[in-house]
Order: structure tokens, then sequence, then C-alpha cells
């Protein structure tokens, strides 16, 4: 299932950009030793890694066929929902330093997102075509296992919001870090796969 080949020039650019970002607001933040607090290295590893995985799996989204583009569209909202919601609001109590969402703007950022999706789908001809079907039904059943390795983030996205719920920095922010490199491994293989679909359309590639 994970079958990954070389990254790309330009998906090592990527993650140079994400990192490289990440790394220039840690070095600029008063975040005073404690890697776990707001803004702090984990949380900036984790805008990282959302990031990238958003960016990889637009590129998915792009070339994939039918189902397995609508669904790397979908993940590609979701990524950006979550490293919007990592982000903190301003105003927050929580927050020290950092970046920081104004009041209002983080509704802005969820509506902008929405129409990218909607514009991310008609840029891939095959998703414009798509019509219900009992056809592309049938295939929607034969992809849904593809997506089975998905279901590993959720619980730890949940034990993350337990460790935020009791207060435990370390399990919220090991948990959902760990997540997103998981999701960020099948952004870069569903990439890939549109890729490889790119240059041979006989090939049915897998999504994760």
């Amino acid at each position: 299932m994970y079958r990954f080949s070389s990254p790309r020039l330009l998906d090592l650019m990527l993650a140079m950009l994400a990192f490289g970002g990440s790394a220039a607001i840690i070095a600029l933040s008063d975040w005073r030793g404690g890697l776990f607090v707001e803004n702090g290295p984990v949380e900036m590893m984790q805008a990282a890694l959302l990031f990238l995985a958003a960016c990889l799996f637009v590129r998915a989204g792009y070339r994939l066929r039918e189902w397995a583009g609508l669904a790397a569209v979908g993940l590609a909202w979701i990524c950006v929902l979550f490293l919007t919601r990592e982000t903190p609001r301003c105003a927050s109590d929580f927050y020290a330093f950092g970046p920081c969402f104004a009041d209002g703007y983080k509704t802005a950022v969820f509506v902008a997102s929405a129409l990218a999706v909607v514009l991310l789908v008609l840029a891939n001809p095959t998703l414009r075509r798509m019509r219900p079907s009992v056809s592309s039904f049938a295939r929607l059943r034969q992809f849904l296992p593809r997506l089975v390795p998905l279901i590993l983030p959720v619980p730890l996205i949940v034990l993350g919001q337990v460790g935020e719920a009791v207060e435990w920095n370390i399990l919220e922010e090991t948990a959902e870090l760990t997540a997103y490199v998981f999701l960020t491994l099948c952004a870069l293989r569903a990439a890939q796969a549109g890729d490889m679909l790119g240059r041979d359309h006989q090939l049915e590639p897998d999504n994760c």
C-alpha cells in the first residue's frame, strides 16, 4: 500500500518551505524552551506537516480520477481546516507569541478554503464530468477500502483532544503530531499516485 518513490523536486521545495517557515517562526518567537507550549516547536512542526500535506493532496486532487480525486480534494480541505484550528486567535488567553488570527479571520479562512475546494474540483476534468450512476457508486464501493488506513489518525486526534481537556500538553501535542505525520505520508503517496497516473493512464493508483 505504501510504495513511495523518490520525492519530486517540487515536493522537496514544498517541504523546505513548510519546515523552513516553521523554523523561522520558532527562531523569532519567545517560547522560552517549552517544547509543548502554544506556537512552540512541536505545534510549529504540526503546522508545517499540515501545510505540506494540504499542498500534496492538492497536487493529487488535480490529477487523480473520480473518487480518488474527490478524496484527495476533501483531505486537502481537512488539512487546511486543521491548520486553521491549530493557529490560535490573537485574543485567546493562551496566546503568547507567533502567528495568530485576529477576530473574524478564522471564519474567512474556512469560507475561502471551501471556495478553493470547488475551484480544485473544477480544475480536474474527470471530476467535472462525474455524474451519479450505478457504475460510479459501484466504483466507490471498490475504492472505499483504500481509505481505511486514514482511520488511524482519528483516535490519535481524539486522544489529543483528551490531552487538551485535561491540560496535559505532552499527550495532546504528541498525539496530534503523530496523526499529522501519518496524514502527510498519505498525502505524499496520493501525490505520487497522481504523478504515475499522469504518466500512464492505464495505471490504477492507491490513494494512500
